[in-house]
């Protein structure tokens, strides 16, 4: 069968946003049987679901969970803020203090979480001990009350990470506090090198 005669035999699937962005259509994909589009992983930007500017610069990403007929049903497996939004966040004399804590939520869902607090001015390295800390604490008591979808929802829309710059503002003054990346671990299957490509600084302080 030649190249152009089996592109006719595919079919376009309608993918769904999860069950939170209250299954909206975003976008389409193409597959010659559902096996093709079963597992793909798709990346969409939040502002295509809430139609808000300052969520622009946060990409979801979804996995097809289930296909019914031509319509693909997605569910969220992480997200990450752009890295050139990343890099407009330090400047000189600030400090950045990056973080990765695992967390497990209610029902037993487990993610890795990358964090990043940006203070107005450099601090000592106690002080960024105890940043850390303190925002680990947090993160892991909401993730272990909240079930994953919940979670989720508080990093996108930024309450987790409210809560995190309301405790640690009364100690350093600070600029921002980001949930730069989530990410659930079990759907983490990538080789060596493109981990250690992916856990390079996203962004460094300004000299």
């Amino acid at each position: 069968m030649v190249k152009s005669d089996k592109f006719k035999l595919k079919s376009w699937y309608g993918v769904m946003a999860p069950k939170i962005f209250d299954e909206r259509k975003i976008g389409d994909v193409i597959g010659l049987e559902d096996a093709d589009v079963m597992n793909r992983i798709i990346v969409a930007n939040l502002s295509e679901l809430t139609g808000e500017i300052p969520h622009s610069y946060t990409r979801i990403h979804l996995k097809v969970k289930d296909i019914k007929g031509k319509t693909a049903y997605t569910s969220l497996t992480g997200h990450e803020l752009l890295r050139s939004y990343l890099r407009t966040l330090v400047r000189r004399r600030m400090s950045l203090v990056d973080d990765v804590v695992k967390v497990k939520t209610k029902d037993g869902i487990d993610i890795a979480v990358k964090t990043a607090i940006v203070t107005a001015n450099k601090i000592s390295q106690s002080k960024r001990v105890t940043l850390r800390k303190i925002a680990e604490e947090i993160i892991r008591e909401k993730a272990a009350k909240s079930d994953f979808d919940t979670f989720m929802q508080d990093v996108l829309f930024r309450k987790l990470s409210t809560a995190v710059y309301n405790k640690i503002k009364t100690l350093v003054p600070t600029k921002r506090v980001e949930i730069i990346k989530t990410e659930i671990i079990e759907a983490k299957k990538k080789s060596k090198k493109a981990q250690e490509k992916e856990e390079a600084p996203a962004v460094e302080e300004a000299s």
